[in-house]
């Protein structure tokens, strides 16, 4: 193995509900009569994108751009000091050093949103140990679509077969995959996972490092 690729801000931090509640603060603001509880918050984010669910519900394009802005500056202050490394990723992250295996953070999100993360994280993980940090201007299609694990391979000169990445959904699991990554699942507290997914593939970053461990 070369690189190991860390698909997604839930695949670092656990957000999910900080995320939840500063969306239904945008959408109180815009005067929605919107409001998202856990179990359809759950369900609308089997699907990546934030701005494409506001869509999905018939709001206005300009204004579901205004929420999502919104959003996006209550998240930032709200993690700072707030959020920690989910267990058993920083120990993941020093077994790549020792076994010098390249390091991706690899995800589709907003610039805005991905400064925000690896301030609030910096207490922790030392982002210039990355090989490659993405963000949603590296390509057109964010995810579920591939496009975004075939730029990682691209910009790291590997081939899929040398990598294998982490994510935090299903369908984030689907993009690693049609990329012909292997891809481990490891779902934050709020994703959907089947009993199928948990047969097939890890679910905790332990069980990865442990991988890594037996590998050296």
């Amino acid at each position: 193995m070369k690189a190991i690729l860390i698909g997604s801000i839930g695949a670092l931090t656990e957000t999910s509900e900080i995320q939840r509640q500063c969306f239904n603060q945008a959408l109180a603001e815009h005067e929605t009569g919107l409001y998202w509880n856990v179990a359809n918050y759950c369900e609308m984010i089997r699907t990546p994108g934030g701005l494409a669910r506001l869509v999905n519900l018939g709001i206005d394009t300009t204004t579901a751009q205004a929420i999502h802005q919104r959003k996006q500056a209550l998240y930032e202050a709200a993690i700072q000091g707030q959020v920690t490394a989910r267990d058993g990723i920083l120990a993941l992250i020093d077994e790549c050093h020792k076994q010098k295996i390249a390091l991706g953070f690899i995800t589709t999100t907003t610039t805005q949103t991905l400064s925000a993360v690896m301030k609030a994280l910096s207490h922790e993980i030392d982002f210039t140990k990355f090989a490659l940090i993405t963000d949603m201007n590296a390509v057109s299609k964010a995810k579920p679509h591939a496009d975004i694990y075939r730029f990682a391979l691209e910009r790291l000169a590997l081939e899929a077969k040398d990598v294998v990445a982490i994510e935090d959904s299903e369908a984030n699991v689907g993009a690693a995959q049609k990329a012909g990554i292997q891809c481990y699942f490891t779902p934050g507290e709020y994703a959907y996972a089947p009993d199928e997914a948990q047969k097939t593939r890890p679910l905790s970053y332990a069980h990865c490092n442990a991988l890594l461990q037996q590998a050296a």
